[in-house]
């Protein structure tokens, strides 16, 4: 990002992938986004409720054990281990 090796425009529709990762309530719009990025773990603390507001952080304790299984959990903050 910094020296230009990767175009501002990559950069920014990555972050809206990650927005819309984390705010849709779509599962297939979840499962295409964890393949396109080869997601291995998720994170959902502080600063994730606080970006991305609404009920789309729901989807994280109700797939749990389906999409992903927490895999480590201190206060608010989960990391979740995405299923093969």
């Amino acid at each position: 990002q910094q020296r230009g090796v990767v175009s501002g425009e990559w950069v920014t529709q990555r972050v809206d992938h990650v927005q819309e990762f984390y705010t849709t309530q779509s599962k297939q719009d979840v499962i295409d986004f964890l393949h396109l990025y080869d997601v291995k773990y998720i994170i959902v603390g502080q600063l994730e409720r606080g970006a991305y507001r609404g009920d789309g952080l729901n989807k994280f304790k109700d797939w749990n054990s389906e999409l992903w299984d927490a895999v480590y959990r201190d206060g608010d903050t989960v990391i979740y281990e995405v299923r093969p």
